[in-house]
């Protein structure tokens, strides 16, 4: 359990990474989705 637990941690950190990435790419086009 604490094995999956923290591979969620990492799952959710580079997903918003991914997401601030993005965001960043598309600020002016996507500023409704923040």
């Amino acid at each position: 359990m604490t094995q999956n637990g923290s591979c969620f941690i990492v799952d959710q950190r580079n997903l918003y990474e991914n997401y601030e990435s993005e965001f960043e790419n598309g600020k002016e086009k996507e500023y409704s989705i923040h």
